[in-house]
């Protein structure tokens, strides 16, 4: 039947692949797969060890890593580096550009978001390109927001014109007005990205 030769293809590529992978190896990939790779804590003695500002990126379950701020442009975007050397930049806390990587992106119009002084059902346009697979896309957003105790959180509702893309993003800002927080999805083969913001 076809199950059993499907059955039979899957032991066949194990087996072959045996001697690529090791038993040492399989054991953290499928750690990582079913529980997710392990949290960084931030704690006081953390944050006091570093020189600058820095984010905890966690993409999906598979990734979490501490990247440093390196630089602050003159239009307000805010460039953020990793260990491994993959940058991210963002803009009031948007992530509108992520280099080195495999799916790396870039916001080629993104000034008009300004969360916290848009109007209500003010609509926005982003024009995204996207390096691997190489595609241009265009997408149309709707701000809102709440009171959540003394901080502002706003949703960003995505609409992406041209292919079923549809989303929601959350940015939480402190009362000074800044970025504390972020869930955001910015690649269609990228999971989720949630970021937490250090300053110092």
């Amino acid at each position: 039947t076809f199950m059993n030769k499907k059955l039979l293809i899957i032991i066949l590529v194990t087996l072959s692949n045996c001697s690529i992978v090791s038993y040492s190896e399989v054991i953290p990939l499928a750690k990582l797969a079913i529980i997710g790779a392990e949290d960084i804590e931030i704690t006081e003695e953390f944050i006091n060890s570093k020189e600058f500002s820095f984010a905890k990126v966690k993409i999906g379950r598979s990734a979490i890593a501490i990247f440093s701020l390196i630089k602050i442009d003159e239009n307000g975007s805010f460039e953020w580096i990793s260990g491994e050397g993959e940058m991210l930049t963002t803009y009031n806390g948007k992530i509108i550009k992520l280099q080195n990587s495999i799916y790396n992106m870039e916001f080629i119009n993104f000034s008009n978001f300004k969360p916290l002084t848009s109007k209500k059902n003010d609509l926005l346009n982003y024009d995204l390109l996207l390096l691997n697979p190489k595609a241009f896309v265009t997408q149309e957003a709707m701000l809102t927001s709440e009171q959540l105790n003394k901080n502002i959180k706003i949703y960003e509702s995505i609409i992406t014109r041209g292919f079923k893309w549809n989303y929601e993003n959350e940015y939480l800002f402190n009362p000074n007005g800044r970025i504390i927080y972020s869930r955001q999805l910015i690649h269609p083969k990228v999971p989720e990205i949630e970021i937490n913001f250090y300053y110092k």
